[in-house]
């Protein structure tokens, strides 16, 4: 191994500490976004899209295909195998018909996974689970049609709530889901560390009684 990552979750001035004090760096920083569902934006209409629920066993890997290409390079996202996506169907919360299927011109431009949830004192939770369109089609408006189709189908579902994870850096994103209505909740970081230079403090030496 050549680093060691560290998550956070629900960052704070002690957990940021303790990270520094091993000589961890943040190196991500995931933010947690919410936005009440009540008040969902309409989907624009776009000219020729059609979104349809997903068809296990029919979809799987044109749909994997299209992920692989969205999330090229991405830490969790960029390098599914089917066993990946086939792993999410066995999952309690996965509807196939919460994974939006977007096609334009009957051909798959993009997708909006949804995650419902009940979950104890807090009721259904919602998530923007996955979200993406083709590489050759950003700049046309369908990541807005597909937050705002992905919204509406939350609140359909009976969630009160969406919540979204973005990375940080991906400011585009960022930028759309503010847009949105979505507002920061807080966030999780990431810390490294190289291991080959890394100058951990011994652990204590503790003698095994006779």
């Amino acid at each position: 191994a050549h680093r060691l990552d560290v998550w956070a979750y629900n960052d704070s001035a002690a957990s940021a500490h303790l990270a520094q004090s091993f000589g961890f760096r943040p190196s991500r920083r995931l933010l947690h976004l919410h936005r009440h569902t009540g008040d969902v934006p309409d989907a624009l209409a776009v000219d020729g899209a059609r979104v349809r629920g997903f068809v296990p066993g029919t979809d799987d890997e044109q749909w994997l295909a299209l992920n692989n290409r969205i999330f090229a390079g991405h830490p969790e996202n960029g390098a599914w195998r089917l066993d990946d996506l086939r792993a999410r169907f066995e999952q309690p919360w996965f509807n196939a018909d919460d994974l939006l299927m977007l096609e334009v011109g009957g051909v798959l431009r993009g997708f909006c996974w949804i995650k419902v949830e009940e979950r104890a004192n807090e009721g259904l939770v919602g998530e923007i689970y996955v979200i993406g369109t083709a590489p050759e089609c950003r700049g046309l408006g369908l990541g807005r049609f597909l937050l705002a189709t992905g919204m509406q189908r939350l609140r359909e579902r009976g969630t009160i709530l969406a919540a979204i994870y973005v990375d940080d850096a991906n400011r585009a994103a960022v930028s759309l889901y503010e847009a949105a209505g979505f507002h920061y909740h807080h966030v999780d970081v990431c810390y490294s560390i190289d291991v080959a230079s890394a100058r951990l403090p011994a652990a204590p030496v503790v003698e095994a009684a006779a």
